[in-house]
């Protein structure tokens, strides 16, 4: 499924920590590479300049960080510049500690990949054909929490895990596969029915404070957490951006929750490359990482998308390479990374994007065409309204817009998902289809306009 849409379905993490000032620690060097930089500066500054990209890019070999700047602002409202020392919410980059504390479980004894959810929640339905390994794969069938009615509320896992218990599973477990973050919360569940500590505490203790990760935590959004970056949403104006509505993580615990640092990350990647905390290479599976190829070259990779955030970690294997993009703006960019990002790195080229799409000046009739209620085949809902003579859609019922930019009477541009949206009009002069065609993804995405839209 397109990434935007996964992030509106499956809303997942915000980033500022004090400079620490021991960022690289004695096993870590600082060793420039002046020309790689220049080569990132200049594959980022039309992004920068067009408010498509604010955030920190870390790039090492070894132990050497080759590059780790930040571009854009923390806070645009105050004038606060990113930093390596920016804190961002990481989103699903959080799967990758949750499934290394289940990994680290599993090698102390404390439980099996086999062992089944009834094990440690005797009353969930269908407990006993549902098993750890299950949903560390995300073969569980299990679903997702309810964002949209949560996305506020400040829950506790218990809470969550009966909400879970009281919907339907998607499939029978180990019969298919789909993305399940209601899996991996239920994994930190796990965590701390057997380790005997919260989510939070586990992490910290056998993963943060062996590593030196200092400006890794589960993010809450009341206490104070210096130098923690606001997230941004693409709109209309001068300024390009605006405020993203900020969620509250309680119902990702385990899935996203996570915020962190490209230096910390950059930690936590050398971890994981050595087995440090747990030997990776005796897995069947990376499990909480997509197994890829980049270029012919082995890699890990996670990717985290939440309002406001958006996050790409990539740990090469037969290299020692290490890439960690953190962003606070919410870009179709997001897509490009693991393409353009290696390419400037292994082949000492990227793409540069010659111009980008602009504001055309359209009567405010023919927008108005475009306001109503749409349905993919999927079930999926859309929703286009007018705001002060822009278009936005939200998905569903998801609290967070969408701005749509006509670039013509016939075409729209969604800049969070760099999505060019072809309109078709009825006889009733009204848009009667919307066609959604993603940046680098393939078959376009259809919606139909509907009367009400209707739940499937």
């Amino acid at each position: 499924m397109h990434q935007r849409i996964m992030s509106l379905l499956v809303l997942s993490l915000c980033a500022f920590a004090e400079p620490d000032r021991a960022t690289v620690s004695s096993s870590q060097h600082r060793n420039p590479d002046s020309e790689l930089e220049a080569k990132i500066d200049a594959y980022l500054a039309p992004y920068v300049a067009h408010r498509d990209f604010s955030g920190v890019v870390l790039i090492a070999r070894g132990d050497d960080v080759l590059m780790s700047k930040g571009y854009g602002m923390a806070n645009y409202e105050l004038g606060v510049p990113n930093t390596p020392d920016t804190k961002f919410r990481i989103a699903s980059l959080t799967k990758t500690f949750t499934a290394a504390a289940i990994v680290m479980l599993k090698e102390r004894g404390m439980l099996s990949f086999d062992d089944k959810l009834n094990k440690f929640l005797p009353d969930f339905p269908k407990g006993d054909k549902i098993s750890v390994r299950h949903m560390l794969l995300h073969e569980s069938g299990i679903p997702n929490p309810d964002y949209e009615a949560t996305f506020c509320k400040q829950l506790t896992i218990d809470e969550l895990v009966r909400s879970l218990a009281r919907k339907p599973l998607d499939f029978e477990p180990g019969t298919s596969d789909k993305y399940s973050n209601g899996g991996f919360l239920l994994l930190a569940f796990i965590v701390e029915k057997v380790s005997g500590q919260s989510y939070e505490r586990f992490l910290h203790s056998n993963i943060f404070e062996p590593l030196g990760m200092k400006n890794t935590g589960n993010f809450d959004p009341e206490p104070i957490v210096s130098h923690r970056a606001s997230g941004y949403l693409p709109a209309p104006g001068p300024d390009k951006i605006e405020n993203a509505p900020i969620r509250n993580l309680s119902s990702s615990v385990g899935s996203g929750s996570l915020y962190s640092t490209a230096n910390d990350l950059f930690r936590w990647a050398r971890a994981v490359r050595s087995e440090q905390l747990y030997k990776r290479r005796a897995l069947p599976y990376p499990f909480g990482w997509g197994e890829r190829k980049h270029l012919g070259h082995d890699c890990l990779e996670q990717a985290g998308i939440t309002p406001g955030f958006r996050s790409k970690f990539l740990v090469y294997l037969d290299e020692p390479v290490t890439v960690v993009c953190l962003a606070n703006i919410e870009s179709g960019l997001f897509s490009r990374w693991d393409k353009d990002l290696p390419a400037i790195i292994f082949q000492g080229k990227g793409k540069v994007p010659s111009s980008f799409p602009e504001a055309a000046a359209v009567a405010p009739q023919r927008l108005s065409e475009c306001v109503g209620d749409y349905q993919a085949s999927s079930g999926l809902n859309l929703h286009v309204v007018e705001r002060g003579g822009h278009l936005f859609s939200t998905f569903n019922d998801s609290p967070v817009r969408t701005y749509l930019m006509p670039t013509s009477e016939k075409e729209l541009f969604n800049r969070a998902d760099y999505a060019t949206i072809t309109l078709s009009r009825n006889s009733e002069k009204r848009v009667g289809e919307m066609t959604w065609r993603f940046d680098g993804t393939g078959d376009p995405l259809k919606f139909v306009r509907v009367e009400k839209p209707q739940t499937k």
